[in-house]
């Protein structure tokens, strides 16, 4: 490697705006041919400014401000947890007489998944009517619960166990409100029918989700 002639942001994902996500983003100091700089140590001050709601709380100050850097064996980073506002951050890091600047993008949450969380207690499929509750949550791309958005779900059962309140194994119609806790489904047992039973949730454009 050869002498610190450039202060670069390593590539990283956008920040999901939902008040939950949490990005690393790292720079390096390279030299000229873009090696990494192992012998570049030091404090170094990184500067942002953020529009308000783009930056959660835990991390740093919710708009424009600044905090030290240390840069060691010629890497350096900083944890930023998103708000719930989309828009753009931009950075200036200051390292000797090194620069970097650049923005990180803070995007919508995205629908992408369901999560269906199994009971934490024992399913009882000798007791009929023995009740075990799952509940239902919708992940964005960054794999937490969606903060806005209603989802109209179907659940259904496979398996002989289990049925729901009506006695039918579905598909019955569920809804996910984002930014309120689970939903819950409640399962009921069949006295006399041992065995694998299994959830399913579907709909909304959703790939369909089990337990």
């Amino acid at each position: 490697y050869g002498t610190p002639s450039q202060l670069v942001e390593e590539p990283a994902q956008p920040l999901v705006a939902d008040g939950l996500d949490r990005q690393t983003f790292q720079w390096a100091i390279e030299d000229r041919a873009g090696d990494l700089v192992p012998t570049a140590n030091g404090l170094a001050t990184l500067n942002w400014l953020a529009p308000p709601g783009t930056i959660g709380n835990g991390t740093m100050a919710e708009t424009d401000g600044q905090t030290p850097l240390v840069f060691h064996q010629g890497l350096a980073e900083m944890t930023v947890q998103a708000g719930k506002d989309t828009g753009s951050i931009d950075w200036h890091v200051q390292w000797e007489n090194l620069s970097g600047q650049g923005a990180w993008a803070v995007v919508q949450p995205e629908a992408t998944m369901v999560d269906i969380t199994a009971p934490d207690t024992p399913y009882i499929a000798n007791e009929s009517g023995n009740p075990a509750v799952f509940n239902v949550t919708v992940l964005d791309q960054a794999g937490n619960p969606m903060p806005t958005g209603i989802f109209h779900l179907t659940v259904g059962i496979i398996g002989k166990t289990g049925q729901f309140h009506d006695l039918t194994q579905g598909p019955d119609a569920i809804t996910v409100d984002g930014g309120q806790p689970p939903t819950p489904v409640t399962v009921y047992s069949i006295a006399g029918s041992p065995g694998p039973m299994t959830l399913t949730v579907s709909g909304d454009g959703l790939p369909t989700a089990s337990c």
